[in-house]
């Protein structure tokens, strides 16, 4: 298990890393503008898949993280346990997600400004594979979630019945 501190800072350097990937280049508001109203070359196409691939890894890895996090809360809501240190982890890996799909948004614009020729991309699928991979590990975290919440509520119920 990563120390809270630790954690703190894996987390602060995987932005780091996941910004460097994602970036489009120093001059990025530009590139944008340039690449939505022109459309981007293949190459520049070619590159913005796998900009778009490194940052959508980076959100699994978290969600997968955020996932696990959620089962964790769950045991502990069950058996009673403290929640603090499970919720502040949890947190700053939501803050690090928050992060991430901000920095891929950009990206996201560029490839849906050229969707067309995109589809035609054979790594096109696999962007769209691990999307749904990322929705799906989304679904199993919120059902996590509302097993916890029913948790508490059952307990908040069985604390005043039983007062």
């Amino acid at each position: 298990m990563v120390k809270d501190g630790d954690e703190t800072e894996y987390l602060q350097a995987f932005v780091k890393a996941c910004h460097d990937l994602i970036s489009l280049h120093p001059d990025r508001n530009a590139a944008a503008a340039t690449h939505v109203e022109l459309g981007a070359t293949d190459t520049e196409l070619a590159s913005l898949v796998d900009q778009y691939r490194a940052g959508l890894e980076a959100e699994l890895m978290l969600l997968h993280r955020l996932y696990a996090v959620a089962i964790e809360q769950r045991s502990a809501t069950q058996i009673g346990a403290e929640l603090q240190c499970i919720i502040e982890r949890r947190d700053r890996i939501m803050t690090t997600l928050v992060t991430v799909e901000h920095e891929l948004k950009a990206v996201r614009q560029h490839l849906a400004a050229d969707r067309d020729r995109l589809i035609e991309l054979p790594a096109f699928q696999e962007l769209v594979d691990r999307q749904t991979e990322a929705s799906d590990l989304v679904a199993e975290t919120l059902a996590v979630d509302r097993d916890s919440l029913d948790t508490l509520a059952d307990a908040e119920q069985d604390w005043t019945s039983s007062r």
